[in-house]
């Protein structure tokens, strides 16, 4: 059995994930914020220096810096021993929060990174995350003279501190996150869990079975839906290699599907366009592989995307828009794309006899596809008044519960 999914609740932490910014451009957008923090902390007090640092492997390492200085005695990625440091005394308690001045503090006044910083006035809180674990520090230094601090100043710099570990903890939980989602997704890639299951396309006036199509299940512990796994490779940038890996998986089977049957598969622009994929697609017989675009994917670049299509095409693999009539894209793919076939989503398809707006809908997507020299398939079918209605309409294929669950490949065989 595959192992447990780390998420107790995937759809809510890809949701986090689905931010266009990269992970280098949130970490700029933070550094950003400390540092005007930072700023604004440092001159209130009237210092020279602020830094915000972490405390990493026993050292403490300069992570965002502030200077009024033309020369900085500190700079991001310095790094010194936390023992020889003001920072590390300041959270074990050893130093208080705020020294007045250095030169007249005994025990400051002795350690040599006094004299190498030239640090008279001090001030230091603890940079701590939400279980209480200490990050660093958020500090600030005069290089020039001694100051009477007051109580407001460590209350101050207190509340600064304790904002710089609420952004910090916010951006790394998200990194963490991402981290072991991309893990999660990886493993499935991997160790080959998408599993193929195939739901028959029919020909519904002949009765018989002319295609299926390839859908995925995804063989981790508590079970998700396949299109929460997809968004999620998706968010981490595995988008492409995961849907190759469930193509590749349902077409392996090709040689145990009726020669006079097809298999489709659903595909991406994005994973179309990639470098592999034709590769990956040149292993099987592409006469018999129907490629579907579904109707919520953007395409950029049409005249770009028509090109990639033409080797496919050139090979013997036809093009369906998939959920047509599930939103506005649909039409212009029609138009730009010009697929051999048409998919009417299934929100057209559910409870058609009943309702006029549906068959007026679907009727005219029907008459334009005939005029196209369009095939259309019809999605979703679940009662055998639906199916009635569509034949009244002209539809001759169609898939659904109705006429066919999806199945995986040994039931496919035992039926």
């Amino acid at each position: 059995m595959a192992k447990p999914s780390e998420f107790a609740d995937l759809g809510h932490v890809i949701e986090q994930q689905k931010s266009p910014k990269s992970s280098a451009t949130i970490d700029a957008q933070l550094e950003e914020i400390l540092t005007d923090a930072l700023s604004i902390i440092r001159q209130e007090l009237g210092m020279t220096i602020g830094f915000i640092a972490q405390f990493s492997g026993g050292r403490r390492v300069i992570k965002v810096s502030d200077t009024s200085e033309n020369k900085p005695v500190l700079k991001v990625g310095d790094s010194d021993l936390l023992e020889n440091t003001y920072c590390q005394r300041v959270v074990d308690g050893r130093f208080p929060n705020l020294i007045n001045d250095a030169l007249t503090f005994p025990d400051a006044r002795e350690l040599q990174i006094t004299a190498e910083l030239s640090i008279r006035a001090y001030a230091s809180a603890p940079v701590c995350f939400s279980d209480g674990e200490v990050y660093g520090t958020f500090c600030c230094f005069s290089t020039e003279e001694g100051k009477d601090f007051e109580e407001k100043d460590l209350a101050m710099l207190s509340v600064f501190a304790q904002f710089t570990g609420r952004q910090i903890e916010k951006v790394q939980r998200r990194h963490a996150a991402s981290n072991r989602l991309s893990h999660q997704v990886r493993s499935i890639i991997d160790n080959g869990l998408i599993c193929p299951v195939y739901q028959p396309i029919c020909d519904i006036r002949e009765n018989q079975i002319i295609g299926y199509e390839a859908l995925s299940r995804v063989d981790v512990e508590p079970y998700e839906p396949p299109n929460i796994w997809f968004a999620a490779a998706q968010a981490v940038g595995l988008q492409a290699e995961m849907e190759i890996s469930a193509i590749t998986s349902a077409l392996s089977n090709l040689d145990q599907i009726p020669e006079d049957c097809y298999v489709s598969v659903n595909v991406s622009p994005e994973t179309l366009s990639h470098p592999s994929f034709l590769d990956h697609l040149s292993r099987f017989p592409l006469d018999s592989v129907l490629v579907e675009v579904t109707e919520h994917a953007d395409v950029d670049d049409y005249q770009l995307f028509n090109d990639q299509l033409k080797e496919l095409r050139a090979r013997g693999v036809q093009l369906a828009i998939d959920d047509v009539g599930a939103g506005y894209s649909s039409l212009r793919h029609i138009l730009e794309l010009k697929p051999e076939i048409i998919k009417l989503d299934r929100s057209l398809i559910t409870e058609i006899d009943k309702r006029f707006d549906l068959r007026s809908m679907a009727q005219a997507l029907i008459g334009f596809a005939t005029d196209m020299s369009i095939n259309i398939i019809a999605e979703g079918i679940e009662t055998e008044e639906e199916l009635r209605l569509l034949d009244e309409l002209g539809v001759i294929k169609a898939q659904g519960y109705f006429l066919g669950k999806p199945a995986s490949i040994d039931q496919l065989q035992r039926n």
